[in-house]
């Protein structure tokens, strides 16, 4: 009996750890994006917003990077161009994945006796 309270116990705090860590990461990604927005400055809203929106990965360095250097090279206009390019993609790609997840049914016919 004391061995099984003692697995259970012992599961429960890996579980718990797991928990705590699965936070502590969550937790720096939030920073670290906050971080990276302000720098980028708010003329990358949208397209965070968008990048937000399509839910594809978190954002790498990188990404962050790429967004900057987007909205110092692309004028306002430009860049909510590309926004809306990102939400036309991400509506593309919903519908399309909605299509193929529709069940199609066997055409069955009778006959005529």
């Amino acid at each position: 009996m004391l061995c099984r309270n003692y697995a259970q116990t012992a599961a429960r705090h890996r579980q718990d750890i797991a928990q705590c860590a699965g936070e502590a990461a969550r937790g720096a990604r939030q920073r670290a994006d906050t971080a990276h927005r302000r720098l980028a400055g708010a003329a990358a809203d949208p397209l965070y917003t968008a990048l937000a929106r399509a839910g594809l990965h978190t954002l790498t360095d990188d990404d962050h990077q790429a967004v900057r250097e987007l909205t110092r090279h692309l004028g306002p206009a430009t860049v909510r161009q590309v926004a809306n390019w990102l939400e036309r993609t991400r509506a593309t790609a919903l519908a399309q994945t909605a299509a193929r997840a529709r069940p199609t049914w066997p055409v069955v016919r009778r006959s005529g006796s």
